[in-house]
């Protein structure tokens, strides 16, 4: 769990550098900025294990304002990309405006590339377990040094296990002091 001072720890020292964003904390955050209103109807952000909502935005807005910036990779565009097309729930006119919401937004995202031959190293059954979404992600943590935000508990713990820096959403929304990111 995460504590006040963990927090600050976490603003203090990654604020320069940005935070990696995870693809389902990505397609939240596009979806609010798109219309906050359809969050908790889009198949691609709720399942029978999670449901968000707009009070969930809000807090992500809040905390992403914390870092200088969104960093996200190659193969999370292709995640939001697919999850867009088959499971967002907007067909049409509408689509096509969601579209322009994200391009907007992925304007101000930083995309940095971590070539897949970082896995080669790694054992199977991790990169079996995690995908190579996330192990990309998690190489690139190391590489420039940055925390993940991610709602994926058994990844977080991993990178946890592994001693990089990691924020698990779930954790945040729970906190009882979230008034720290009022600002």
């Amino acid at each position: 769990m995460y504590s006040f001072e963990e927090i600050e720890k976490y603003r203090a020292k990654y604020l320069p550098q940005g935070i990696i964003v995870d693809t389902n904390i990505l397609i939240l955050f596009l979806i609010g900025n798109y219309d906050p209103n359809y969050i908790e109807d889009c198949k691609a952000l709720n399942d029978s294990n999670k449901i968000y909502t707009i009070d969930d935005f809000e807090l992500l807005k809040k905390l992403l304002k914390y870092f200088n910036k969104i960093v996200i990779t190659p193969q999370v565009i292709a995640e939001i990309s697919n999850l867009s097309i088959t499971k967002s729930g907007l067909y049409g006119e509408r689509f096509l405006q969601y579209l322009q919401a994200v391009v907007k937004i992925l304007r101000e995202v930083e995309e940095h590339y971590e070539a897949c031959k970082c896995l080669w190293g790694m054992e199977i059954g991790v990169v079996g377990k995690f995908g190579f979404v996330d192990m990309t992600m998690f190489e690139l943590s190391k590489n420039i040094n940055m925390p993940i935000l991610t709602d994926d508990l058994p990844f977080f713990l991993h990178c946890s296990e592994k001693k990089r820096p990691s924020i698990y959403f779930e954790y945040i929304k729970n906190l009882p002091f979230q008034s720290i990111f009022s600002n």
